[in-house]
């Protein structure tokens, strides 16, 4: 290819003799003309036509633009191009309008200067190279030479190259240099990035070097380019020396801009120095993996250049590096965290994380310490809180399993939702061991984000299969236990206990053991057990209860010696030999809500969290029905801990804050109640204007089917806006919980406990405020999501308040599927979304539903069609209820209603019952009611009583049977009864029809309505009431022994004496739960011992052992 040839523009000046001229001076000093304009030409319009074009383009009007062209008494300046003189007539000056009048020069002459002309040019005529052009001006004036490349024939330019590849955003003075060939001096050059997301930009002045090197200038920077789906979006550049030849100037892909990094949190802020430890570095603005994360000093040298890692499958603004043992403890000045993008741009934080050196808490233990490698662990750290001046756990502390040996991966892995599951107790954490852990042994630290640590080591010294005080992990998977049988053990010199459960370890052999806590707290134990047999799945052992006392708690231990594994099972009591239960024990914590009517129930969320419920009731009176819900935690020994609070309502009605605490449908006292799995049932009662035929059921909420926030992505807001975005500097605090459809099977129209806090920690940036997206992982099911953040910077996490609400569609049912569309499980927080500024203007919406709480109640419709409701066959009105298992199907059971008053004000004597199928996903199918074949006696009765009995209860049921016994209350002649019904089910049964209904030949001892019922051990257990023929509420129990009948081919009641299980107050129409080695009795209404005296609520709650 032909290349440029250069050519000049020369400009020709007469040189005037001294004194000679018009009106000239003179000697050699200033004379008019050096107050002229200099003469020069700066550019033409159209720089310069491709020689491809040029034929084509023939004869071209071309418009020179320059100054200091002077016209002198109506003569303008003569031109020639390329040495061709240009008749005047032919040259249009100032566009054909007039050229500036120049008045301010003192001389007789008419002066103007013009600043452009224009003269048609053959282009097909020229060569290749610049166009000479000369300027001439009139005889009077007299010039210099003035040169200059204006305008170009030029062969077609190629662009090969631009440097640098990479560079960052807005830098001033930003320059490229751009290499090629057929570069000309009246190049432009412009750049655009691929994908359009900005307009492209000319370069505010280009160098020509020569033919083959330019130089362009951005004096403000460009913007950045995007990446795209992993992939860098980049510059094009263009070089445009004229007309034509556009195929041939432009470069794809040239070079990248970047943004600056934006590093605004690294978690944890706090390290212990004795470790290697993983922190996580959230930034804003990588597209990929950085170059470099390095800590700096105080004196600005970088220490550490850790190893980088990604977390989430790569997410750039999300990288894990590992900070190795041994940095250098400097309280004064924490290290700075410096970020170096793949563009070369860098982004610091200040004081970004802090090592500390010292160990200053004083942990007491960790419970279990053994964890699986296969599943996720719970765990609860104890502070050995002896010295009260010791520093003590404070919100969102750091845990971590340090690999105690060599052998295993170096970095210390942090547990999971760490949280202080009581906020007024600061010695207590519960924490989530990891699943896919490498089995060893593993120190546990804890790091307060104050800088406190606290440590359990393993003993170096010691062999390495001992624990010590650290935490185990092992291959294989951990021991479990269902069930001890008997779950009451007599205090006598040796008793022999079966243990069922899983992972026993029938090779090298378990031990098991006790350890009790007494009824006045006394702490006792280990009791081992001497085993006799031991299979992967049971075990026979016979310990020495002699040294407890009547009415102990004990958990029960089984360690497999093979590999350490261990398994607390919580929890069975002790009795003496008589048989008789342990006097009540009046609990600390009553209701917030004295309650007549009520019911009772303990749940588990999960394997170490139990809670006790009070649903319901009224306040005495048939109107004064209440539709709330209370709850407290239950501790591991039975004790109720915390206080008593009120459920929020997960339900459309309370998240829009009309209803709260509204949990119930209505309010509803007198019905019935009970719980299989996670699911609690209620049936029929009144809502204090007509008797119900209706069933609810709520789920108790898993804390472990909760959004999980795993990404988060910040971006710089709009200072200038109308409305200024972005959070500003501070501490964040964020959750997320999921909503689910109104015809989810299990919480219709429902949210979902929030998922495990996230903390962002935002720098201050030259007075902007960060946008920060959260994204998050999807829960099954999930038709929209809600996300709660702390008000304010610097908050408490305990003062999260709701925030926005994420739909997955157009219609409120419509599912996420997140998979589909990553955008359903994301949001952006812009910072202008306004929260309430007090607690005083909020309502219980505002807040994240809190671990132990319930689902909607709502009716479950039949098997789960999603259009017909369940109801029960007639009202009850004082309804007893239970759940009975089936014993041929593991996966199904029965629910009873049994007795109560119908619509009519008739008292009932029939039951009625449905099959419960529990499925593979966790939600349960509900059939239709169907009334039993055989009434419950001659009489009809309402509240009466239900107990339900098991082999799991006594070794008098066989493994193919369960058996329902059914008393009366009080019927329509204000009667009670004494007189026991019973029916079972067996193996053969094809539903949950109990058959011929039997009446016991003995009945329990005292007859009474509105009594607690209880089950254990088998005995058949009543307490309280009110015993309707003197009309005194009582605080005495009967009790009586089921034993086998060979004639009769069932159990069969006889009646006893309880001796000293009395209540702790006389106590009628209360609520009653048992689960486990507990049962709890409480609300109702009590009485004095005059039988004169009214009756009044009470809010006590009492607790015994079984």
């Amino acid at each position: 290819m032909k290349s440029v040839a250069r050519i000049s523009i020369i400009f020709t000046a007469l040189i005037f003799a001294a004194g000679c001229g018009g009106g000239g001076g003179g000697g050699g000093g200033p004379t008019w003309k050096d107050s002229l304009t200099p003469l020069s030409v700066k550019s033409s319009d159209k720089r310069g036509v491709c020689n491809t074009l040029k034929e084509e383009a023939g004869i071209q009007p071309i418009t020179f633009i320059g100054e200091g062209f002077i016209k002198v008494n109506g003569e303008f300046p003569k031109v020639k191009i390329n040495g061709n003189a240009i008749p005047s007539g032919e040259l249009l000056w100032n566009g054909g309008g007039a050229c500036e009048t120049l008045t301010d020069i003192d001389i007789d002459l008419a002066l103007e200067e013009c600043t452009s002309f224009t003269v048609e040019i053959d282009l097909a005529a020229l060569p290749v190279g610049g166009v000479e052009v000369t300027v001439i001006n009139p005889e009077a004036v007299g010039t210099s030479i003035v040169s200059s490349d204006d305008f170009f024939i030029f062969e077609p330019a190629t662009v090969t190259d631009a440097e640098p590849s990479v560079t960052c955003e807005f830098v001033s003075g930003m320059s490229v240099t751009i290499t090629g060939t057929n570069f000309t001096p009246q190049a432009v050059v412009t750049v655009a990035d691929e994908n359009g997301t900005n307009d492209p930009i000319t370069a505010d002045y280009v160098t020509f070097v020569d033919s083959t090197e330019l130089i362009a200038i951005f004096e403000d920077g460009l913007p950045a380019t995007e990446w795209i789906e992993g992939i860098p979006e980049e510059y094009s550049v263009t070089v445009d020396l004229g007309e034509g030849c556009e195929d041939f100037e432009t470069l794809d892909s040239a070079f990248g801009v970047g943004k600056f990094p934006i590093v605004f949190f690294s978690d944890p802020p706090v390290i212990f120095n004795g470790i290697d430890t993983d922190v996580t570095v959230l930034t804003a603005n990588l597209g990929t993996k950085p170059d470099s994360i390095e800590l700096i000093d105080s004196s600005g040298t970088a220490v550490a250049d850790p190893v980088i890692t990604f977390e989430n499958g790569g997410r750039p603004n999300r990288n894990i590096i590992t900070v190795p043992d041994g940095l250098t403890p400097d309280l004064d000045d924490p290290y700075d965290i410096r970020v170096t993008s793949y563009y070369g741009c860098v982004g610091e934080l200040a004081d970004g994380l802090d090592a500390r050196a010292e160990t200053n808490m004083v942990l007491a233990s960790v419970e279990p310490q053994h964890a699986s490698k296969n599943e996720t662990q719970a765990v609860t750290i104890f502070l050995d809180d002896t010295n009260p001046s010791d520093p003590t756990f404070v919100e969102m502390p750091r845990a971590y399993l340090n690999p105690a040996f060599e052998s295993l991966n170096p970095s210390a892995t942090p547990l999971k939702a760490v949280v202080m599951p009581d906020p007024n107790d600061h010695t207590r954490l519960s924490a989530l061991i990891p699943a896919g852990m490498e089995p060893g042994l593993y120190d546990l630290i804890v790091v307060n984000p104050t800088g406190e640590i606290g440590t359990l080591l393993i003993d170096r010294a010691a062999d390495p299969d001992e624990i010590g005080n650290g935490v185990m992990v092992i291959d294989g998977d951990l021991p479990y236990v269902d069930k001890v049988s008997p779950g009451t053990f007599t205090t006598t010199t040796a008793l022999t206990a079966t243990i069922d459960g899983g992972n026993f370890d029938n090779q090298a052999g378990v031990d098991v053991e006790l350890n009790c806590k007494e009824r006045d707290g006394t702490n006792i134990g280990p009791i081992y057990g001497t085993n006799t047999s031991n299979s992967t799945t049971q075990i026979t052992t016979t310990f020495n209860t002699e040294v407890l006392t009547h009415g102990s708690v004990c958990l029960v231990g089984v360690t497999n010696k093979g590999d350490g594994s261990r398994y607390d099972y919580s929890a069975v009591t002790t009795w003496s030999p008589s048989s008789n239960l342990p006097t009540c024990i009046q609990e600390e914590h009553s209701l917030t809500t004295a309650r007549r009517g009520l019911e009772l129930t303990v749940a588990k969320p999960t394997d170490t969290s139990r809670y006790l419920y009070a649903i319901g009731g009224d306040d005495g009176t048939d109107s004064g029905v209440y539709d709330t819900v209370e709850y407290i935690t239950v501790d591991p020994f039975g004790a109720l801990s915390g206080g008593w609070q009120e459920l929020i309502g997960s339900s459309p009605e309370t998240r829009g804050g009309s209803a709260p605490h509204s949990i119930l449908p209505s309010g509803l006292s007198f019905f019935g109640e009970a719980r299989t799995d996670d699911f609690i049932y209620i049936l029929g009662g009144t809502d204090g204007s007509e008797n119900l035929d209706t069933v609810y059921r709520a789920q108790v909420l898993s804390p472990e089917n909760t959004p999980l926030i795993d990404d988060l992505d910040a971006a710089l807001g709009d200072p200038e806006a109308a409305q200024p975005t972005g959070l500003g500097a501070g501490l964040w605090f964020y959750k997320v919980s999921a909503l689910f459809p109104s015809d989810d099977a299990s919480n219709p129209g429902g949210e979902s406990l929030p998922g495990e806090v996230l903390v962002a920690q935002l720098p201050a940036i030259d007075g902007n405020g960060l946008l920060l997206t959260l994204k998050w992982l999807d829960v099954p099911g999930a038709s929209a999501y809600r996300i709660y953040r702390t008000p304010a910077a610097d908050m408490s996490v305990t003062e999260l308040q709701f925030l926005a609400e994420k739909s997955c569609g157009d219609n409120a049912d419509d599912l996420c599927d997140c998979a589909t569309n990553a955008e359903n499980c994301q949001w952006t927080d812009t910072g202008i979304i306004a929260q309430a500024s007090s607690p005083a203007e909020t309502t219980p919406a505002d807040y994240p539903l809190t671990t132990g709480s319930l689902g909607v109640w709502h009716q479950p419709t039949l098997n789960n069609n999603g259009s017909d409701s369940v109801y029960l066959t007639t009202q009850r009105n004082g309804v007893a209820t239970a759940i009975a298992p089936s014993p041929s199907d593991p996966n199904v059971c029965y629910i009873y209603a049994y007795g109560g008053v119908n619509g009519d004000g008739t008292y009932l004597n029939t039951y009625e019952w449905a099959s419960i199928t529990k499925n593979p996903d966790g939600s349960q199918s509900l059939s239709a009611f169907e009334t039993g074949n055989d009434p419950i006696g001659p009489t009809g009765f309402m509240d009466g009583n239900i107990w339900v009995v098991t082999p799991n209860d006594t070794a008098e049921v066989t493994p193919d049977r369960v058996y329902l016994y059914f008393s009366g209350g009080v019927d329509i002649a204000n009667s009670d009864s004494s007189v026991l019904y019973t029916g079972f089910l067996d193996t053969g049964s094809a539903d949950g029809d109990l058959g011929v209904i039997a009446e016991e030949k003995l009945g329990y001892q005292s007859p009474r309505s509105g009594a607690s019922a209880l089950d254990a051990n088998g005995y058949l257990y009543i307490l309280g009431g009110l015993t309707v023929s003197n009309s005194k509420i009582v605080n005495t129990d009967s009790s009586g022994n089921l034993t086998y009948d060979v004639d009769l081919d069932r159990l069969v009641f006889a009646p006893n004496s309880l001796g000293s299980g009395s209540l702790t107050q006389r106590r009628a129409y209360a609520g009653s739960a048992d689960e486990s080695a507990f049962f709890y009795i409480g609300g109702g209404l009590t009485g004095y011992d005059d039988i004169t005296s009214e009756p009044i609520l009470t809010t006590t709650v009492e607790r015994n052992t079984k």
